[in-house]
């Protein structure tokens, strides 16, 4: 055996690490890389897409015996590996970190496999190595003679599984209705729903979120230029018939730069099995895509649960309806989750549709917080109880916590748990970033909306979350950036202007606010007259009068938001009406107040005893 055979290089394009000499080479050029930060990158690539704990990187690079202030040296030698990988801490290619755990690579590798000894490297710790890279050899060798008894024994090419490009994002089209019948849209569109929160429950598989993929639903655009807009590997797209008892499904994964197919199966089952047919689904795709599953996420795909086709029927209908967001639709979905919920008492999935429709519905609509979140609460709590694995009830249970009870430990314990058990949802990263802001944690915050977007890239009401979540953190020139991104897609979107103004305000832009505040307001459903009085007072007194004009009206409104209408109030300098609304909306437990201390809106009124005194009772850092 040549020398040249005995090297074991670890590839990560453009970059590959030669373990048996520790020198990291970029395009074949060799990068200065110091040995504790080799250390760690070596450490990573033991594990990648899994968090190696600080505590696992204090033990090997710092031992019990030495005397060393390990919280500054990590993240110095972290900070100079990433300088050598030519990586960002804010925007990782290849080491992420994972807030108060440790860090995760997070890049594609190509590992060695022309021999099963271990790497000979120059240190003692490192000859020590882990076993799992000499059994990734053994692995590929197994793998090779699998593949040639398959071709001898004549098995059909179409079953198996086409391996020569690695997938690391997949986006799963809307599942189209073959049942002829527009009142069966509901069962396609559900098992589009939970097969995606099925999939985003593998963590080293990013999945695109539902509000993204949703704006292709019979869509003509080539499969190519759909993964191209979503930043995707693969397709994943199917059909339902579903007819009785009897449901069929076909499915099939499309590679997306060749057109390649890269699995495809059709299933006809019981409607009873559908949970475990979403399973099924998705652990063939994940094997489809050489993804490796923890353990927890393999017990998690292979568990089998038989739900009532009635309960399944009703909680996919209130699926169907809460998506929507209004509050007609929501009231719609309570409705449906009942009826789930009556015919299959343990069946999780509706208490967790419940919860959060009762939190949208105070939220967005007219259900007051001291009635809403008792029984969100109550919902989350009963989900959790029957399926401690379900992530969207400790995502619904954090909210309650979060924006209720302002029990902040308890909403970062329950924001935690439903990452860590669906860390493909791209609401669980921007929620908790949310989370993450209100306690004045920005820079942690920054790291979860930037993956919530890279999870749901095109969908309005997330990229608007972010921009306004951005604003919050004082990121201004980001938000703004943001929202106008957004506005290059959606030049009608209300909201999105409203935003914008509020950014460029706290900017010190107030012309440009004015102008954005007043696009806004011509989108509205105000009347011509309010509109003709906003125009009038733009044009006359600048941003100060259109805000006052709007002010003025919304103190005539018959039943003022009071949070919405003390942030109002604050902006203009209105403090005492500002404590005023403020101490109301306390009184009546609004959601807004989570956000008190991290709210720009409310910086002219932090000199002033009657804030710390609000921020006291709420209990805000």
């Amino acid at each position: 055996m040549t020398s040249s055979q005995n090297k074991r290089v670890v590839q990560f394009d453009p970059l590959e690490l030669d373990l048996s000499t520790a020198e990291l080479r970029r395009n074949g050029k060799k990068v200065r890389l110091q040995e504790q930060s080799f250390q760690i990158l070596e450490m990573l690539l033991e594990h990648p897409g899994e968090v190696v704990s600080r505590d696992e990187i204090q033990k090997k690079l710092w031992p019990d015996n030495t005397i060393v202030e390990f919280e500054n040296s990590v993240n110095a030698a972290v900070m100079r590996l990433r300088q050598a990988l030519a990586d960002s801490a804010d925007s990782p290619r290849f080491i992420e970190t994972v807030p108060r755990r440790g860090y995760r690579f997070i890049a594609h590798v190509d590992f060695p496999a022309q021999s099963a000894e271990p790497p000979v490297t120059g240190s003692a710790a490192r000859s020590g190595r882990r076993i799992s890279l000499r059994m990734l050899a053994i692995a590929a060798v197994c793998a090779a003679a699998v593949w040639l008894l398959a071709m001898s024994m004549h098995w059909d090419p179409g079953q198996l599984i086409s391996r020569s490009n690695h997938v690391t994002a997949v986006a799963v089209l809307p599942f189209e209705n073959l049942s002829h019948d527009p009142n069966q849209a509901y069962f396609a569109d559900g098992f589009t729903d939970e097969l995606i929160t099925t999939l985003a429950q593998i963590r080293a598989l990013r999945v695109i979120s539902r509000t993204s993929v949703i704006q292709y639903q019979g869509s003509k655009k080539p499969l190519r230029q759909i993964a191209g807009e979503l930043h995707v590997d693969a397709v994943l797209e199917g059909t339902v018939m579903h007819a009785g008892d009897r449901v069929r499904i076909t499915a099939q994964l499309i590679q997306a730069g060749n057109d390649t197919h890269l699995w495809a199966e059709t299933y006809e089952r019981d409607v009873r099995d559908v949970l475990q047919l979403q399973n099924e689904v998705a652990r063939s795709v994940a094997n489809a895509v050489r993804v490796q599953l923890s353990a927890q996420e393999s017990s998690r795909l292979a568990s089998t649960h038989s739900v009532d086709p009635r309960a399944q029927e009703a909680y996919l209908k209130g699926q169907y309806y809460a998506n929507s967001l209004t509050d007609q639709n929501c009231t719609r979905a309570i409705d449906y989750f009942n009826q789930a919920i009556a015919a299959d008492p343990n069946y999780a999935e509706p208490y967790a549709g419940l919860s959060g429709c009762y939190i949208t519905l105070s939220i967005f609509g007219p259900l007051p917080a001291t009635e809403a979140f008792p029984k969100a609460k109550a919902a989350a709590l009963k989900a959790i109880s029957l399926d401690q694995g379900l992530g969207l009830g400790h995502a619904w249970l954090a909210g309650v916590y979060f924006l209720y009870e302002w029990n902040w430990k308890d909403a970062g314990v329950e924001f935690e748990r439903s990452l860590e058990l669906s860390p493909g949802a791209a609401d669980a990263h921007i929620h908790y970033a949310s989370y993450l802001i209100a306690m004045r944690r920005s820079d942690e915050a920054l790291v979860h909306l930037r993956t919530g977007k890279t999870l749901d890239p095109i969908s309005q009401r997330t990229n608007l979350e972010i921009g306004w979540l951005l604003t919050t953190a004082r990121r201004y020139d980001e938000a703004i950036r943001q929202f106008r991104e957004v506005l290059n897609v959606y030049p009608d979107f209300m909201a999105a202007h409203t935003e914008l103004a509020r950014a460029l305000y706290h900017k010190r832009l107030q012309k440009e606010a004015g102008a954005e505040w007043l696009r806004a307001y011509e989108l509205s459903d105000d009347t011509e007259h309010e509109k003709e009085a906003l125009r009038h007072s733009y044009a006359a007194f600048g941003t100060e009068g259109l805000l006052r004009t709007n002010f003025d009206m919304a103190a005539r409104a018959p039943n003022p938001k009071t949070f919405e209408f003390g942030a109002l109030s604050a902006l203009l300098g209105e403090k005492d009406r500002a404590f005023k609304c403020l101490l109301s909306a306390y009184r009546g437990r609004n959601q807004g107040l989570a956000f008190l201390t991290a709210d720009p809106d409310f910086d002219n009124l932090h000199s002033d005893p009657r804030f710390d005194d609000l921020a006291r009772r709420v209990g805000l850092p």
